[in-house]
């Protein structure tokens, strides 16, 4: 079993980071909002609390298709390895995610 924290709560994090065998952290725009301030740097401090090693699941906000690949490049550009882009099931975002591995590589070349 493989446990990941669905939070964005800095303490919370801290705590079962230290006392507990997580895998990782899952947030989404919601569960950001309510802890206030800005969304990128929370997801940086998670990131720095749990390290690279950890998985770090982040969900984009943008739902237009090139917005969408757009956003989760800037996301896994910017938080590193072990950062999984979280896409809404809906029809845009089945799309991207059908394309998302060819639309993603070929950006980086």
């Amino acid at each position: 079993m493989r446990i990941l924290l669905d939070t964005a709560n800095l303490d919370d994090i801290r705590y079962f980071n230290t006392y507990y065998p997580i895998e990782g952290v899952t947030t989404n725009p919601t569960i950001l909002s309510k802890e206030g301030g800005d969304p990128i740097a929370q997801l940086k401090a998670i990131r720095e609390i749990i390290g690279e090693e950890k998985e770090l699941h982040i969900q984009v906000t943008e739902t237009e298709f090139d917005k969408i690949i757009e956003e989760a490049r800037a996301i896994v550009d910017t938080f590193g390895i072990n950062t999984f882009v979280k896409i809404p099931v809906t029809d845009v975002g089945l799309r991207v995610t059908k394309c998302w591995s060819s639309c993603y590589q070929d950006s980086r070349r």
